[in-house]
C-alpha cells in the first residue's frame, strides 16, 4: 500500500509521486538514513523523528522487531 503526496492511494507502486528509495544497501558500506533524509548535521531533529516513530509504533501495537520485505 502506498499513498500519493496528496494522501490518495496509489495502485502503481512505481509512481513518480513516491519518495525514491536510496540505491544500494543501508548500513556500514551503504547509505545512511540520517544522511538520506538530509539531516547529517541535524542530530536533535533526527533523534526526535526516531523517538516519535518508535512511540507511534509502540502505541499502534505493531511488532517493531518484525522484518517487512518489499
Amino acid at each position: 500500500y502506498a499513498k500519493k503526496k496528496d494522501g490518495s492511494a496509489v495502485t502503481d507502486a512505481t509512481s513518480s509521486s513516491l519518495i525514491a528509495r536510496s540505491p544500494g544497501e543501508k548500513g556500514k558500506n551503504g547509505w545512511n538514513l540520517q544522511e538520506a533524509m538530509e539531516l547529517k548535521d541535524g542530530d536533535t531533529l533526527y533523534s526526535e523523528i526516531l523517538r516519535t516513530a518508535r512511540h507511534s509504533i509502540s502505541r499502534s501495537g505493531l511488532n517493531w522487531e518484525a522484518t517487512y520485505s518489499e
